[in-house]
């Protein structure tokens, strides 16, 4: 999937740069549902359909994934992730 906001998010205002491919994530529930690092800090936020994440989270489910691509350079930062259940309650 492809996140939102990715120049709004912590990890490209820090380093004005997008994380490599490979890199590992997992979803959080802050403001929004957020990809974010192993270290909390915040890469994007996904897409509004996937909202439902939120009950989920709160139920105990974790997920985690990896960035499959990224691009810093252009007139928009890109980060598509895959992600999948890493466990449940």
């Amino acid at each position: 999937m492809a996140l939102d906001d990715i120049e709004h998010c912590d990890f490209y205002k820090a380093g004005g740069t997008v994380p490599a491919p490979g890199q590992q994530l997992r979803i959080a529930r802050k403001k929004r549902i957020v990809a974010e690092t192993d270290a909390g800090i915040t890469v994007g936020n996904l897409p509004t359909a996937y909202n439902y994440l939120a009950g989920c989270l709160k139920d105990g489910w974790t997920y985690t994934g990896t960035v499959t691509a990224s691009n810093g350079s252009g007139p928009v930062a890109t980060v598509s992730a895959d992600f999948a259940p890493a466990s449940h309650p």
